[in-house]
């Protein structure tokens, strides 16, 4: 076995211990009903979604794996950094109308 099949054997077997998620990707046909419902935006700034499924993030609970819409790659990157911390993202708001209080 040369080096390259050696590290690609080790990585298959690194992928196959990794505990696999319960969160399955809603269908093709799923998403475009979901889009439908969100009048093709994007949930959370309103902006027009892709066309292509694949440009189109699926937004879940962690805790739940319920999806909760679909949302743009920026919304869905914001999201992500604060990592579904709803006390983080009101105080985000907050700083961003002026109106942060530290105490």
């Amino acid at each position: 076995m040369n080096s390259i099949d050696n590290r690609l054997f080790k990585l298959q077997t690194k992928l196959e211990q990794e505990p696999k998620t319960k969160y399955k990707r809603p269908s093709r046909v799923q998403i475009f009903l979901i889009k439908d419902d969100q009048v093709g935006r994007c949930a959370i700034c309103e902006e027009i979604l892709s066309q292509d499924t694949k440009h189109i993030h699926v937004d879940h609970c962690h805790k739940t794996n319920k999806v909760r819409g679909l949302l743009c790659a920026n919304c869905n990157k914001g999201l992500g950094f604060f990592k579904d911390n709803t006390r983080a993202l009101e105080r985000a708001i907050l700083y961003l109308q002026g109106k942060l209080i530290f105490l």
